[in-house]
């Protein structure tokens, strides 16, 4: 029998799975804003850990040093994570993470986008 280890996020009394398929997710860190970091692995070896935030049910994975594992370990509230990474050379390194914006900010930055080029058109043609 398989089992799996899930995150977990208590938010007014409901549970909320921080899941990935096929992978044992572990939460590391949350910050005010309810951004989760952390890492997950899969449930078979070899154990090539994965760091991701985690926010509003979305999960982003978070790139390394060209190594197999990355794990993030905590989340400030600016966004900005921290955690360590190895290295093509099988050594581990501190790293950092620029905030991740939430989905809806990236749909309302391309609809920006989107707007102004409509506007500028317009300027172009009238």
């Amino acid at each position: 029998m398989l089992t799996c280890a899930e995150a977990t996020l208590w938010s007014n009394g409901i549970a909320v799975d921080i899941s990935a398929d096929g992978m044992d997710t572990f939460g590391w860190d949350i910050n005010d804003s309810g951004q989760v970091v952390g890492f997950a692995a899969p449930h078979i070896y070899p154990y090539n850990e994965q760091a991701f935030v985690w926010q509003n049910g979305t999960m982003t994975w978070l790139d390394g040093l060209g190594g197999s594992v990355t794990e993030a370990f905590g989340i400030n509230s600016s966004g900005w994570i921290v955690g360590r990474a190895k290295g093509l050379d099988g050594n581990y390194y501190a790293v950092e993470w620029e905030p991740v914006p939430e989905p809806s900010s990236i749909a309302l930055l391309s609809l920006g986008v989107l707007w102004a080029s409509i506007l500028r058109r317009k300027r172009l043609w009238s």
